[in-house]
Order: structure tokens, then sequence, then C-alpha cells
């Protein structure tokens, strides 16, 4: 009897990342069927996996990976990052991380390593080398229609949800000018000229849910959670 495909839910902010990612993995649905696409809902049906996608927040999905484990339709959970500090895959695993996947992996190993965890194991990548150059341009990202790279969607986001420049450069390893030069990039593209309007136009045009500040309790080790948000 041929074996039925993994089940899995893909959770994100942004429905516009989660219908990127259910395009790439859809000509492989013998393996893997994407049976939910969820923003911070839980699992209606049994899945298998969990894929959780870390954009607009690579250093604060902890308390999310421990909400989704204590729902009982979910047997595993994997995380699909760009970020691969040590202390971070570390304290992924420790609350119950199976997969840790890098964003640069084409199509066909990604499944191969989401068969591997539904399946029980542990799978872990290696840092990506060189640029965040993906190998599957069916993948999506908020903003992408407007003319916005990957990262200045990313860099707007923290922005808008309170982040200083600073905390940016620290949470994405990059430095405070390119936080600059992304963030100028963004509001040209966008037509926004603060924070505030950065804000306001992140909840109108690329979330479907409320824009929480960012208030995580490992934000002590990634940036200084004491500075002012009007910080340029």
């Amino acid at each position: 009897m041929p074996r039925r495909p993994i089940h899995i839910a893909i959770h994100d902010d942004f429905p516009v990342v989660i219908a990127g990612l259910e395009q790439m993995l859809l000509p492989h649905a013998r393996e893997v069927l994407v049976v939910q696409q969820s923003i911070g809902a839980p699992a209606d049906q049994p899945v298998d996996l969990v894929l959780l996608d870390t954009f607009g927040q690579p250093f604060d999905f902890v308390d999310r990976v421990q909400a989704i484990l204590t729902d009982r339709n979910v047997r595993r959970i994997a995380v699909y990052t760009w970020v691969f500090e040590p202390h971070l895959i570390e304290v992924a695993r420790g609350v119950g991380v199976s997969g840790y996947l890098s964003k640069t992996t084409p199509a066909d190993q990604l499944v191969a390593d989401l068969v591997r965890i539904a399946g029980g194991e542990g799978v872990i990548h290696d840092p990506p080398v060189g640029s965040r150059r993906r190998h599957d341009d069916r993948t999506d990202w908020p903003g992408r229609e407007l003319g916005l790279t990957e990262r200045q969607a990313e860099v707007l986001v923290l922005a808008a949800r309170g982040l200083t420049t600073a905390q940016i450069a620290l949470r994405l390893r990059i430095s405070v000018n390119t936080v600059k030069s992304h963030l100028r990039l963004a509001y040209e593209a966008t037509g926004v000229r603060s924070r505030a309007e950065a804000a306001n136009f992140v909840r109108a045009h690329l979330l479907d849910s409320d824009l929480p500040t960012i208030r995580s309790p490992w934000l002590g080790w990634v940036g200084d959670a004491g500075e002012q948000t009007t910080a340029s």
C-alpha cells in the first residue's frame, strides 16, 4: 500500500508568506500535503508537522513554538529561517523543535527533510553560506509586489513592531547603516515617512491580524530592550 503524504500546517503572521510556501510545496503533494495555513490559530485537524516560518520574528518564535506544541493535534514542529545563531538553535531544540531548516534549501531537499522530521528524526541544517538567495522563486513575502526585497520587508516589519535601528541590526546580524539603508528604500517604496506611518502601513497592507510590539523574554541577549523606540 502506498504511504500517505505527511500532513503539515504552515504557520506565519503573513498570508502571502504562507501562500508562497504552499506554492513551493504543491508539486510535492504526494509526499507533503499542506492541510492548514494558520496565522496563530490552533490546528483544526491532526497534523504530522507544523512548519513555522520566522519572517518578521527571527528571534521571537520561542513562545509561539511552546504554544503550538501544547496543541494535541500537533506531533512535531520545524522552524524555517535564515537565522542560525548557535544559542538560538539550542534554545529551539530545548523547547521541543524537531527541525531547524534553512530558507536556502532547495524544495526537493526541504520536502525530504520534512518527511524525515515527521518520521521522528531531528534535522538541523548547517548555517547558510554566502548570500541569502532562495533556491525557489515561488516563495513570497509581504511587499514583494511593491518592489521590496525580503530583507527590506523584514526590516520594515521589525521597525513597525517597535524595534530601534540598533535592535534590528542586532537581531538580523547586519550593520546599523545597512538597516538604515533598508529602511530608507522601504520607506521610498511604500511612501511612508516615519516609524508610526510604517506601523500603520504594515497593519493596513501587509498583516491580516493586529501588530504586536515585541516583548520577548529572549530580547535581552539580542538587543537592549530599554532603548527608546523612536530612534532612527
